[in-house]
């Protein structure tokens, strides 16, 4: 195997491992036949050698961006104190279907909550899917036995495999899906960065969406694109797409196998265009294009605040966003470190809001995996009183109460030219 294709893989392995603890695309997609699905999709994947799978980025997008919506409701939740409650009462009021898709599926305190509804509703002859990513459940301790206790309850659970990302004949990265798309009857949808296993219902930040009205179909679709990715057929459900409200709602994706890396594009295009200032809360936060961006802001005299997590010690990450967070603030952006009530608590949030007309929130992380490589997804809203309330439920109350001024700390001895390394590498990251 070459250099950078190990590279790619032993990167996306951390990441899975550290974080996880974080015509469709199937036209260009040699997948496996759906009958040898539920026999692979729980065997390990060798750790040498990167997917025999393919996922082909086409040199035109397959499908069109989705379009903005204006008849939406949306019910804002932070914080586990808020968001987990919401999701288990969001389960437990289905009445003909449940549709999950989630980056890791934990067999600990968070599932015990969480299998029981799922087999009970399934068992009332409800329409329960789960597809969970391979690479972010295979770290979690047994994993294996709770896909078997799903399905033998009548739960149809896909893992979706990792794919090797190819344009052009070059070998980009893995594609994973990342996303938290969770549905339910076709008429309602929580959306944001909570996965399913703990501690996100105790201590890990982050937020939660639920959406009804006319997006609620949009997310549907993207739903079915990574159902089908996982192995799985056609969905019975239909979705709604009747008013429920006047908050503007637009489906931000990233899909390589589909050409479109629409999440990527509005951000890049809400920062180009930022007048005053833009708010980041990020859990990972180093895609050169975006931080580019960022400086270019700060040069036209855009106000710039950022907020990132307290990786401790010496880990990858916090020598990323050392290095990164020291050349935005030298050209005068704040930056703050993330530390949490309790102090265990974790930042996993993926917010940016720019002038208080744009906000996005979801699943796609400020670094380039998330916004070429994954299967992610945003919402984004022109929403006044949701930016506001993003604003000050999250960014301000984070910022005042839960983080610490950044200080840069050189990196010293062996350090010094490892962290030279990770900027070099950190497009695999």
């Amino acid at each position: 195997m070459s250099s950078k294709r190990r590279i790619i893989l032993a990167a996306t392995l951390i990441v899975a491992g550290l974080s996880g603890c974080t015509a469709g695309p199937w036209a260009t997609l040699q997948q496996s036949k759906a009958s040898n699905l539920n026999a692979l999709d729980l065997a390990d994947l060798p750790l040498d050698k990167l997917p025999d799978e393919i996922l082909v980025v086409p040199a035109t997008r397959s499908r069109a961006p989705q379009q903005i919506t204006f008849q939406n409701s949306a019910v804002l939740h932070v914080s586990p104190s808020e968001t987990f409650p919401a999701f288990l009462a969001f389960l437990s009021n289905a009445k003909r279907s449940i549709y999950l898709e989630t980056f890791s599926f934990g067999n600990d305190a968070m599932g015990d909550k969480i299998v029981p509804i799922l087999l009970e509703k399934a068992k009332e002859g409800l329409e329960v899917k789960l597809n969970m990513d391979y690479m972010g459940s295979r770290f979690l301790a047994g994993h294996k036995d709770i896909v078997a206790k799903l399905r033998a309850g009548g739960v149809d659970v896909r893992v979706y495999r990792p794919r090797t990302v190819r344009k052009e004949n070059r070998v980009l990265g893995l594609n994973i899906t990342h996303r938290k798309v969770y549905l339910v009857d076709g008429e309602t949808a929580l959306i944001g960065g909570v996965n399913l296993h703990h501690p996100f219902e105790l201590t890990t930040q982050d937020v939660l969406i639920q959406w009804k009205g006319p997006v609620v179909a949009q997310l549907y679709n993207e739903y079915a694109t990574d159902w089908h990715l996982g192995g799985g057929g056609t969905l019975r459900q239909t979705a709604s797409v009747s008013p429920q409200g006047g908050v503007s709602a637009q489906v931000l994706v990233t899909s390589p196998g589909e050409g479109r890396f629409e999440a990527r594009d509005a951000i890049n295009a809400a920062v180009d265009g930022a007048k005053s200032e833009i708010l980041v809360e990020q859990q990972y936060f180093w895609d050169d294009l975006l931080i580019g961006k960022l400086h270019a802001a700060i040069k036209r005299g855009v106000k710039l605040r950022v907020m990132v997590p307290s990786f401790e010690g010496n880990s990858i990450f916090k020598n990323i966003h050392t290095e990164e967070l020291k050349k935005l603030v030298d050209e005068g952006a704040e930056a703050r470190i993330y530390r949490g009530n309790p102090s265990d608590a974790h930042l996993h949030v993926k917010y940016i809001s720019v002038d208080d007309r744009w906000a996005t929130v979801g699943s796609v992380n400020g670094d380039t995996r998330g916004m070429t490589d994954n299967q992610e997804l945003d919402t984004a809203t022109t929403d006044p009183q949701l930016i506001g309330q993003l604003r000050q439920r999250l960014f301000e109350r984070d910022w005042a109460n839960f983080s610490l001024p950044f200080v840069y700390q050189p990196a010293r001895g062996v350090m010094r030219p490892f962290r030279s390394l990770l900027e070099a590498l950190d497009y695999y990251l």
